[in-house]
């Protein structure tokens, strides 16, 4: 949270504001980038996921279920872990709305569905709640920090 305060005075008090067009095409490209991120799950696990994350001291998530955030490695650990037991991880976006903070900061917050089967032939639907930070790296748009609340199962 204090990253998005920080993030936001920046922001707000920076001379070099972004034009309504920076704005749109940092918006787009956000979009873009979650979008195939989910794409990137469905085809090839989630371990896909590991390629969205920004491997930095700074990353941080808190998953559905935790009371805390977890760092980097926790996540590649737990997804190493837990990937083989699922046959399919289907996510779709309801809502998504992205909030570009400066050309490299950007928050979103996002409604989503989440299909998955897992090996033993369960299939699980979620309804989820998801805020996030993405920061732009040399390689494209990585995921900072953020959590992710289950809202229906």
């Amino acid at each position: 949270m204090a990253v998005v305060t920080m993030l936001s005075i920046h922001s707000c008090t920076d001379g070099n504001a972004m034009s309504e067009k920076e704005k749109k095409e940092i918006s787009e490209d956000v979009i873009k980038t979650l979008h195939d991120y989910f794409d990137d799950i469905s085809k090839s696990g989630l371990t896909a996921e590991l390629k969205y994350l920004d491997n930095s001291p700074e990353f941080f998530w808190v998953p559905p279920g935790y009371g805390g955030p977890i760092n980097y490695d926790s996540v590649v650990n737990i997804l190493n872990r837990t990937a083989p037991t699922f046959k399919a991880v289907n996510n779709s976006f309801v809502a998504l709305k992205v909030f570009p903070l400066t050309e490299r900061y950007a928050t979103y917050t996002a409604t989503i569905q989440s299909h998955v089967s897992d090996t033993m032939g369960m299939n699980s639907n979620y309804s989820l709640l998801e805020t996030g930070v993405m920061i732009k790296r040399p390689g494209g748009w990585k995921l900072l920090n953020g959590q992710t609340s289950i809202l229906e199962r």
